[in-house]
């Protein structure tokens, strides 16, 4: 087990702080920062350490039965993970948004998800959990009706009293995957009260005491509209177990520290929050929160692979020079930095646009699920790629379970699946752009956020973002006029809107002090090898639809 390189992963990001200042009010970031100090700390001290012996020797574990036989369907879980989703609880990563007690004010999103964000430093799997906790509280607290809100979000967004309740989502089926419209579990209202009959495929925190669980009411249509959304309790209300099994735990290649698991539902009891029309729409709200918070844990886990990897090449000799002095080197380390800051950046707008909806109720809704879309699809697949090369950097000894590298590299490996893939992901946003013109307030904000960098020390930088976001514009009306070759093309129009966007983002951040200064040389770096002369091809150069090859290819 190796120590990190740093002993507070906070006090080592000061992009964080300063994304941190410039986005929420100074009176919530004087409440929020002794606390972030203290977690970042924990997240590279304990949590880390807990992290590694979870991973490596003690994961989850099913106890499927009762000593009689019955069904007990309770996950245990290592305490030393226990303790580190309790002290993430008790130090307010749920309760600062619903609570003043806890810090002193209520908090926006942005302060706890910044706290997700340093344990994604370590572990994404404890992340993951208090990420289905928070989701699952976002929506009880707004759409649940009221007897469920009072007896159920005290225990989600307790610090210990009353007894903390972890969230879950049931929401992915088989025969569907992020397809939500093929699921066939069924809701029947019996004695009284509704009984869900099916099978759930992927539920993270499958032991969770409470979970948002979608099911299709008898008579209900078919597709995403025919469905609702369930609030379903581990224990029923005289303290039976409820009736569901869990079959399994998934035997997954990471996020070990995650129970994962199929469930049967078999006339479990639950609690209807929104009916068909509205249960979508609901269950969506969860799973934004979630997006973002898997956008944050991305970025954690490539900023402890750039960490670590930057700490090896400063230390490390070979053929007589340090591996820092390599030109290679040099450049690769340069690519993760800069696309490390550029997307924690843009990540930082998205949360802003979250607060505007969930924290202020004053937001754009639609731009909010397209910023959603964007950064979960950006950051994930800048970490899945990124740990890699870190470990490259540092090489063999970055190859065996004792370094952190293997497991931040199996972690990351499912974040572009979390949530919808990264093709989910550019098709959702595709569509939020032609049905919505969810596109138009964003390209909006970048021409502002242009306008405002100072001059003429960013205005070669401004103006070749600016003649890229025309070639853009031109694209995105392609894609959102013709289907065809919008499909063909989704993920092209979402990588070059993220470029324009995490570089705009970055430059903001852009001023005469040393931290300015180094963001600046990031900034810069970014737009040469994203978008310099000849590295991407317009839009009009795009590759042809593959579906013609496609089908001679694939012939039989």
């Amino acid at each position: 087990m190796n120590k990190p390189p740093v002993d507070n992963f906070y006090r080592a990001d000061p992009l964080l702080g300063r994304l941190l200042h410039r986005t929420i009010g100074p009176e919530d970031v004087s409440a929020l920062e002794p606390v972030l100090d203290t977690y970042g700390a924990l997240c590279a001290g304990p949590f880390d350490r807990e992290a590694w012996i979870t991973d490596r020797l003690r994961p989850p574990l099913l106890v499927a039965h009762d000593p009689q036989g019955r069904p007990a369907n309770q996950v245990v879980l290592h305490p030393g993970f226990e303790e580190t989703l309790r002290r993430s609880c008790q130090m307010g990563i749920i309760a600062g948004n619903y609570r003043a007690d806890v810090l002193g004010r209520r908090l926006p999103y942005t302060g706890t998800y910044t706290m997700a964000y340093l344990l994604g430093h370590c572990d994404v799997g404890a992340r993951c959990i208090l990420s289905l906790t928070g989701g699952t509280a976002l929506v009880v607290s707004k759409f649940a009706p009221q007897p469920l809100r009072e007896r159920y979000l005290p225990h989600l967004v307790s610090t210990g009293a009353p007894p903390i309740y972890y969230g879950g989502t049931f929401f992915t089926e088989q025969q569907g995957g992020s397809d939500l419209g093929a699921n066939t579990t069924t809701a029947r209202r019996e004695e009284g009260s509704w009984r869900l009959y099916g099978e759930k495929w992927f539920c993270s925190n499958a032991g969770a005491d409470i979970a948002l669980v979608t099911a299709r009411p008898e008579g209900a249509p078919p597709g995403v509209r025919g469905l609702a959304l369930f609030l379903l309790p581990r224990r029923r209300d005289d303290g039976s177990p409820n009736r569901y099994i869990i079959r399994r735990l998934k035997d997954k290649m990471g996020t070990i520290s995650v129970p994962t698991g199929e469930i049967l539902l078999e006339g479990a009891e639950a609690h209807l929050i929104a009916g068909p029309g509205d249960g979508i729409k609901r269950a969506m709200e969860a799973v934004n929160f979630s997006r973002l918070d898997v956008a944050l844990g991305s970025l954690g886990l490539l900023q402890r692979a750039i960490l670590e990897a930057t700490a090896f090449a400063r230390e490390r000799t070979a053929f007589g020079r340090r591996v820092q002095d390599f030109p290679m080197v040099q450049e690769t380390l340069l690519d993760l930095m800069a696309e490390h800051s550029t997307t924690l950046a843009f990540t930082f707008r998205a949360l802003h646009a979250f607060d505007q909806v969930h924290f202020y109720g004053e937001g754009d809704e639609v731009l909010m699920r397209l910023l959603a879309h964007l950064v979960k699809y950006r950051s994930s697949e800048v970490a899945s790629q990124g740990t890699v090369r870190a470990m490259q950097v540092i090489g063999g000894n970055a190859y065996v379970e004792e370094s952190p590298l293997p497991r931040l590299v199996r972690d990351a490996l499912v974040m572009p699946i979390w949530e919808g893939t990264s093709n989910v992901q550019a098709w959702q946003a595709l569509r939020l752009m032609a049905d919505k013109k969810a596109h138009l307030p964003l390209l909006e904000d970048l021409r502002e956020t242009l306008h405002r960098l100072p001059t003429p020390a960013l205005q070669k930088e401004r103006e070749t973002i600016q003649a890229h976001l025309h070639h853009l514009e031109k694209a995105i009306a392609q894609g959102t006029a013709d289907a065809r070759w919008g499909e063909a093309h989704a993920r092209r129009l979402a990588d070059y809107l993220c470029d324009l966007a995490s570089a705009t983002y970055l430059l903001a951040q852009v001023d005469d002090t040393p931290l300015g200064k180094r963001l600046g040389a990031l900034a810069r770096w970014f737009l040469q090898k994203r978008l310099g002369p000849g590295v991407r091809p317009l839009p009009e150069a795009w590759a042809e639809h593959p579906g013609p090859l496609w089908d001679e290819v694939s012939a039989p």
